[in-house]
């Protein structure tokens, strides 16, 4: 458990060097599944004040944002703008992408009054800034 809450740690710090390791690491897809889940429960907990359904479906559209956005980053970086030098495969970029929704874990403070729509949107863009990253590495981008 320490090591995936260090990986987590490394991933909202931005750590280029965290993403290699996970995108070359084929036996941690289920701790990047487990960082989904935990950003997604986060999510969903955050949007609680919106009532069971905020609570069930922000989870669950955090969840299936993770399928969605790693294969059509997957697909983008592969087939339409592949650099010469990118030479990856889907579950990779599942691996890395799980990890990039560590930030997402601070959405659970969305649970404060007045304050949960500012927490959203800096979670948000903290987990792009993440996924960015995350894609730069496991794509190979200059």
């Amino acid at each position: 458990m320490a090591q995936i809450v260090d990986r987590m740690i490394r991933a909202a710090k931005l750590d280029a060097t965290l993403f290699e390791e996970v995108a070359r690491d084929e036996t941690t897809m289920g701790e990047a599944l487990t960082v989904v889940l935990i950003a997604s429960a986060a999510s969903g907990f955050g949007l609680l004040l919106a009532g069971p359904v905020g609570l069930i479906g922000g989870a669950i559209a955090a969840l299936v944002s993770w399928f969605i956005w790693a294969w059509i980053a997957f697909f983008v970086g592969t087939v339409m703008v592949p650099d010469p030098g990118t030479n990856t495969n889907l579950p990779a970029v599942l691996r890395v992408t799980g990890y990039a929704s560590a930030p997402g874990v601070i959405a659970v403070l969305g649970l404060i009054p007045l304050f949960g729509p500012l927490v959203s949107f800096v979670a948000s863009l903290w987990m792009l800034a993440a996924f960015v990253v995350a894609i730069r590495v496991v794509m190979n981008f200059e």
